[in-house]
């Protein structure tokens, strides 16, 4: 294979790397967010319960059908990262 082929391949795999990295970190990013949510609502069941209703229940409905699907994304980006960062390295 000509230089400039792998140099070719190299980029795009590199690029393909990049993207997932910064789908990872979104993901997990939401995912945070989600969990501060669900941890305010926790505490305030816990310490006060009068609070609880102060949430915004449309964001917590929303966020309490979707954490689960967010989870396995999550899981399947750190994956293919993982998998496409092992490519990578066999590249060089």
């Amino acid at each position: 294979m000509s230089m400039e082929k792998k140099d070719e391949i190299y980029g795009r795999v590199s690029r393909e790397h990049d993207t997932l990295c910064k789908d990872f970190a979104a993901c997990g990013s939401e995912l945070k967010r989600m969990g501060a949510g669900f941890q305010e609502l926790g505490s305030n069941l816990i310490n006060h319960p009068e609070k609880a209703l102060a949430i915004n229940m449309v964001i917590f409905e929303k966020d309490s059908s979707e954490w689960r699907s967010l989870v396995d994304m999550y899981c399947d980006l750190g994956a293919r990262k993982e998998a496409k960062k092992s490519e990578l390295e066999g590249l060089r």
